[in-house]
């Protein structure tokens, strides 16, 4: 009788930290639109496209409905549809390019010191695409913020 209670409460024991463990792991979860704390954000990066070029304003805000990246290497980017997760500190924002719906954006903003400055950076892929590579392998830029209409109007 006391094999069998030892082997019900392993049994029950089993089943319970698997439960745990398959929950802890799920955490991450996939929302639809803009997240929160990006929404109705500006910022502005200095990029170099190239050694002793002339550094431009790279400019990016966040709206209820989409992402903006205007001045990148591709010219302006605008994203409508967008999935997001929230990793550890990195959001990673997902959307299909306004432009050309065959490509997926991937967006990686990762706030510093409490959103005055942002690690920004970007991955443009096939639809069906990943990046293959973790955020900071991507985010290039260091942001920090600017006025709506400085973002807009540039």
């Amino acid at each position: 009788m006391n094999k069998i209670m030892k082997w019900i409460i392993s049994f029950a024991g089993v089943l319970v930290l698997s439960f745990t463990l398959s929950t802890t792991v799920s955490a991450s979860e996939v929302h639809d639109g803009i997240p929160t704390p990006i929404q109705g954000r500006y910022w502005s990066a200095i990029v170099s496209r190239k050694a002793n070029s002339v550094q431009k304003h790279m400019y990016f805000y966040a709206t209820k409905d989409g992402f903006v990246l205007k001045n990148t290497a591709n010219g302006t980017i605008r994203c409508k549809w967008i999935l997001y997760t929230h990793d550890y500190s990195t959001y990673v924002l997902n959307g299909s390019d306004n432009s050309d719906p065959s490509k997926a954006v991937w967006i990686f903003i990762t706030p510093v010191k409490n959103w005055n400055t942002v690690k920004i950076g970007y991955k443009i892929t096939s639809v069906n695409g990943e990046p293959k590579y973790p955020a900071i392998h991507y985010q290039h830029y260091t942001a920090t913020p600017v006025s709506k209409v400085t973002a807009i109007v540039h």
